[in-house]
């Protein structure tokens, strides 16, 4: 069932947007902790959206707990996203924006 909900947010994300994915994700992720591609997913969409501590709790949990034979790749990528939203402070008055610019200095 949790690898559904994985589905579901990839297919939310395209029809509906980052909200209604990231709400799936979350229930993947609840229904089971070892859920890492929703993990992954919820925390580079969070950060895309704006939402930094979501995306930061998502990521860290994906980088500390996902394991590194199976998500070598995407554990670096969500290294360099944490390292960027580390870089980037947000604006008072536009934290999405700087969200957004952090993930795509990552992503580059």
């Amino acid at each position: 069932l949790p690898d559904s909900w994985n589905t579901l947010g990839v297919v939310l994300y395209r029809l509906e947007g980052p909200r209604a994915a990231m709400d799936a994700w979350k229930r993947a992720i609840a229904l089971d902790d070892r859920q890492f591609e929703a993990m992954y997913n919820l925390g580079l969409v969070a950060a895309r959206a704006g939402d930094r501590a979501e995306a930061r709790r998502a990521l860290e949990r994906f980088a500390g707990s996902a394991p590194p034979d199976r998500f070598g790749p995407d554990i670096a990528k969500a290294k360099a996203a944490l390292a960027a939203l580390d870089r980037s402070p947000p604006e008072d008055d536009d934290e999405r924006a700087a969200a957004r610019r952090a993930l795509e200095r990552a992503s580059g």
